[in-house]
């Protein structure tokens, strides 16, 4: 994946579920990841599988604590 089309995937990303900052594409020795400025993180086996997961939102009243107990700790998308 070239970096043009990371480009344009990362302009669909919606905003961080924790800060509501800018979301971004990492890639990693372990994979692609979808990461915040804050410390949020989610795994994908591809850039366009972290970005679905990044996407998806419960419905609202079902997120009950958004507040990470480690630094790094990543957001499984559950």
């Amino acid at each position: 994946m070239d970096k043009d089309e990371i480009d344009i995937l990362e302009r669909s990303l919606k905003p961080c579920p924790f800060c509501f900052g800018k979301a971004f594409f990492e890639e990693g020795s372990d994979g692609w990841f979808v990461a915040c400025d804050c410390g949020a993180r989610i795994p994908g086996d591809d850039a366009q599988g972290a970005a679905a997961k990044w996407n998806v939102r419960p419905p609202q009243g079902l997120v009950k604590n958004n507040v990470r107990a480690v630094a790094r700790e990543y957001w499984t998308g559950a």
